[in-house]
């Protein structure tokens, strides 16, 4: 199953002199490209610093195995009350660490 989603934020605005204002405009634009397997793994697109990785997921219980384009490794563990608090590895952003278990917990 492939699901594809598109998000884009339009940000930042500049001066170019004393009297002026010139609104840039800047997309961050995350694209999913979702792949959910029977077996508990998962791969999809996710923005990280700046640029688009692929994350990898393997979901054993309520562990969170995440690897992002093969060199960024942590464990998320999925809580009773709903929340997602990573336990080891590289520190993620709280907002990559909500998106990534959002995307597993939707197509489980």
């Amino acid at each position: 199953m492939y699901i594809r989603q598109s998000f884009s934020n339009i940000f930042s605005c500049h001066k170019t002199s004393s009297q002026n204002h010139v609104l840039t405009i800047k997309y961050y634009t995350m694209t999913d490209s979702f792949k959910n397997t029977t077996d508990g793994k998962y791969e999809f697109t996710i923005n990280y610093s700046e640029r688009e990785l692929t994350c990898h997921v393997e979901r054993k219980g309520e562990i969170l195995h995440v690897r992002l384009d093969n060199n960024i490794i942590a464990d998320i563990e999925l809580q009773p009350d709903g929340t997602a608090v990573q336990v080891s590895g590289n520190e993620l952003p709280a907002s990559n660490i909500e998106f990534i278990k959002k995307q597993v917990l939707e197509q489980s």
